[in-house]
């Protein structure tokens, strides 16, 4: 037998005509259809919406499941266009899960693909953005995306299809239907081209994002030396010459972060920490990775959880103690120095003579001998006098 297809319908026309298509190549590819409709109980027709899809199941001889989203799911903060997508998502695989369907069908086309490239084109989006809609994604399929909407009305037309009108889709209020209608549809009126070239555009950017991603692996097989699991160094007069993209996404990459959709205040807060900071300064990020600023590398490491490590201090030099780096500098002095300074420790050298120095965490019941005291002082009764 083939596969099974699960078709996201709605009962607008794309998803009508899409399940159309299918219900008339059956016999020649002998695959099993299941329409799953999600209502999300946001309009006042949705329940009619709802009733058309389970209606054209009956009349076509295609199973049907629905499942109902809970409004009140809703963040406040969350947009309810992305809300409804993220749920859509979720409950359409649920439908996939029962039914053991194989894929899940949606009948986005070439004239919203054309739509949201030009969207994220206003948003400012990277290289990844414009990719746009993938025409595979887990295990979803958009099939159509090779035809415009154009080529939909027409064949809609040609069979006499029936679907619903979804009132929401003419509010220009809403970004993307500003631009459905008062940027694309006129602009193809002008020029039926214009979809092509958006995503022939797509298409030169893809390649170009390929490029990128062939030449971060490539460096990051080269140049980063990784010193356990989490942690690695970079050194800089080696990543100094590269682009600076790349070098964001090498760093990305350290963080294994790199199938991770970064938004803009990410690439620009990274961005500005490698121009801006200097030896010592330390860039954490909300995956729990940091990227510290040694002398001659970049150090990245993750929070670690344990507090019983001890390190032993490399004399002369930096030795990177969880997330802090451990700096040993030798000078000379006759006289006795006061120091005022919380980040540094003046210690006589000839007592740790041709001996280890291991720094590890504080534990309880930890002493020492303040200067100009003869008897013992607990750490923990020292920082709270």
């Amino acid at each position: 037998a083939g596969s099974h297809l699960v078709i996201a319908i709605s009962g607008g026309m794309d998803s009508v005509v899409l399940t159309h298509i299918l219900l008339n190549i059956l016999d020649q590819f002998n695959y099993q259809l299941t329409l799953a409709h999600v209502n999300h109980g946001l309009r006042e027709n949705a329940d009619g919406d709802m009733n058309f899809v389970q209606n054209l199941s009956q009349k076509w001889n295609i199973p049907c499941e629905v499942i109902y989203l809970d409004p009140q799911t809703k963040n406040s903060n969350e947009s309810v266009e992305s809300w409804a997508r993220k749920y859509r998502y979720d409950a359409l695989e649920k439908i996939r899960m029962k039914t053991r369907g194989d894929f899940i069908l949606t009948a986005h086309h070439k004239t919203d693909q054309a739509e949201t490239i030009l969207m994220r084109l206003a948003q400012g989006s990277g290289g990844k953005g414009f990719r746009g809609i993938h025409t595979k994604a887990g295990l979803v399929r958009r099939p159509l995306l090779f035809f415009t909407k154009q080529e939909l009305i027409d064949y809609a037309q040609q069979y006499t299809l029936t679907f619903v009108e979804d009132e929401t889709n003419s509010d220009i209020s809403k970004p993307r239907n500003f631009i459905r209608h008062n940027i694309l549809a006129p602009w193809i009126r002008q020029d039926n081209h214009v979809e092509k070239g958006i995503i022939r555009t797509r298409s030169h950017i893809t390649e170009l994002v390929e490029a990128v991603t062939f030449t971060v692996d490539y460096f990051y097989k080269r140049l980063i030396k990784f010193n356990s699991e989490e942690e690695r160094t970079l050194l800089k007069n080696q990543m100094n010459h590269l682009p600076v993209h790349i070098q964001l996404e090498l760093l990305k990459k350290c963080m294994d972060l790199g199938k991770v959709q970064w938004r803009k205040h990410n690439w620009y807060s990274i961005k500005t920490f490698l121009e801006n900071s200097k030896t010592g300064d330390e860039f954490s990020s909300d995956s729990g990775w940091h990227i510290l600023n040694n002398r001659k590398e970049w150090v990245i490491f993750k929070n670690k959880t344990k507090t019983n490590e001890i390190y032993e201090i490399i004399p002369d030099g930096n030795t990177l103690c969880g997330k802090y780096m451990f700096n040993w500098e030798w000078i000379s002095t006759s006289s006795e120095v006061i120091n005022e300074n919380r980040n540094s420790e003046f210690i006589d050298g000839e007592v740790i003579q041709n001996k280890k120095l291991l720094l590890r965490h504080w534990k309880k019941g930890d002493r020492f001998q303040p200067l100009g005291m003869s008897g013992w002082k607990k750490v923990s009764d020292f920082l709270i006098d």
